[in-house]
């Protein structure tokens, strides 16, 4: 089982290398748990999941102290709010533009 934290205290990776180190981090078989900081690590194992590189079996994603579960396709039900969600906060608020 794989075990992917998402916190602020996890290691911090450049956008370009995410994929590459996840592919890395799942492959390792020494390898059972990881923390990023960076929601496109995240996203990365997610797709890895869908495209059927990796069972969703073998993937849990934790969330202060809440275990995620994907499922085949790499999605969760629950998403909790701060979970890999601040790109998309700062998008929406590009999306309104300025309110004068």
């Amino acid at each position: 089982m794989k075990i992917i934290e998402y916190s602020g205290r996890g290691i911090a990776l450049a956008d370009q290398d995410c994929e590459r180190l996840a592919r890395a981090f799942l492959s390792n078989e020494d390898a059972h748990t990881i923390a990023v900081s960076n929601s496109l690590f995240i996203t990365a194992v997610r797709v890895f999941i869908c495209e059927g590189l990796v069972p969703h079996t073998e993937v849990q994603f934790l969330y202060r102290g809440e275990t995620l579960i994907p499922n085949r396709d790499g999605r969760m039900e629950e998403w909790p709010r701060g979970f890999c969600d601040y790109e998309t906060d700062l998008l929406m608020r590009l999306l309104r533009g300025r309110s004068t």
